[in-house]
């Protein structure tokens, strides 16, 4: 059985950072082009970084559900979760009982309802 040092298990975790970090780097901008075009990508890499651990924050670790509220925080503002405009979403991210996913999942029904009475979504 192999050990994995905690320091080795540090480097990968830090590969595995910047390599989310550059894919949702490249996300953003094509998905968002309008949004990120004014933005460098020392910037960027930033609202990522802050956006995945707001995320955790909230019990959201999966890539796909990250990426999620990676799109919400660039649709509805960097601090959706906390502003009254979306209070929805923050109502949303701290229910207890619903794990992360869950959220996520929550968060895309609820945005398609609103796209359908206002035309406002996230991705």
């Amino acid at each position: 059985m192999l050990t994995i040092r905690k320091e080795q298990y540090e480097v990968f975790r830090e590969k595995a950072s910047r390599e989310f970090t550059g894919l949702m780097t490249v996300h953003l901008r094509e998905a968002f082009p309008e949004q990120t075009a004014a933005i460098s990508d020392t910037d960027l890499s930033g609202f990522v970084a802050r956006g995945g651990m707001r995320a955790e924050s909230y019990g959201i670790t999966i890539e796909d559900d990250v990426q999620y509220f990676l799109d919400c925080m660039m649709k509805y503002g960097e601090k959706f979760d906390t502003a009254q405009e979306t209070n929805w979403a923050g109502q949303i991210l701290r229910t207890p009982c619903l794990k992360g996913s869950e959220k996520v999942t929550t968060l895309r029904k609820f945005a398609a309802k609103r796209r359908d009475t206002n035309g406002a979504n996230c991705r």
